[in-house]
């Protein structure tokens, strides 16, 4: 395995968030086993396309509830969210006319794991379960 899920580490306390990070986290050790000489393409399709739609659920709830919370950093946030599905998007449409698009697939989804998800999420979303317990 690339990644683990580690509750302490990954958890921020609301499921559907919780559930996108650890697809996001199955994708990553699934397509890091990939092999395109087994004829696995379709193991690549079938994750981009499970990932966008979970995705963009995860990312209207975690919205939802930065509207609910107020927070400043909501029009921010979306635009972060929005660039990353259009990044997988972009990515299934190259995967769909033919090209090799795992190693591109991975290293946005670390890379969006560890920035977006490991900061900006981890920010957000414990200092708004911080402000709900407290008030």
């Amino acid at each position: 395995m690339l990644v683990y899920w580690e509750d302490n580490i990954h958890a921020l306390g609301y499921d559907v968030i919780d559930a996108g990070h650890r697809l996001m986290i199955d994708v990553i050790n699934r397509l890091n086993t990939y092999d395109r000489k087994r004829g696995e393409r379709d193991v690549v399709g079938e994750s981009l396309a499970g990932l966008e739609r979970q995705m963009a659920r995860q990312f209207h709830h975690e919205e939802a509830v930065m509207v609910l919370s107020r927070s400043q950093r909501l029009a921010e946030h979306r635009r972060a969210h929005g660039r990353f599905l259009d990044t997988l998007a972009a990515l299934r449409h190259r995967h769909e006319a033919g090209e090799d698009v795992v190693a591109l697939v991975l290293v946005n989804l670390v890379a969006f794991l560890t920035s977006h998800l490991r900061g900006d999420d981890v920010d957000e979303f414990t200092a708004t379960r911080v402000g709900r317990r407290a008030a």
